[in-house]
């Protein structure tokens, strides 16, 4: 899997199932099974383990294919009034 505006170097070998995370530079060949991230990209832990934390991020889990869309636009309302709360309400 790789995030957006990530950029893979030339000549640079990744394995299987790998994820490189959101804006990361890969400049380095990756292992199989890695999670990188950063600029440069650098592992910071297991697939394995990485789904285990995200189980919805797991493209071959139940819980990711299951989702409904009503589910998804709960989690984005949600997460947009919270994003409003904390930069319009101010508790004095």
């Amino acid at each position: 899997m790789i995030g957006t505006n990530s950029r893979i170097g030339r000549n640079v070998r990744v394995g299987r199932n790998v994820i490189i995370l959101a804006h990361s530079v890969v400049t380095e060949d990756i292992l199989p099974g890695s999670v990188v991230r950063g600029n440069p990209a650098k592992v910071i832990c297991k697939a394995e383990n990485y789904y285990r934390v995200h189980p919805r991020r797991n493209p071959g889990s139940g819980a990711a294919r299951c989702r409904s869309l009503a589910e998804a636009e709960a989690e984005f309302v949600e997460w947009m009034w919270k994003k409003f709360e904390d930069e319009h309400i101010t508790m004095e």
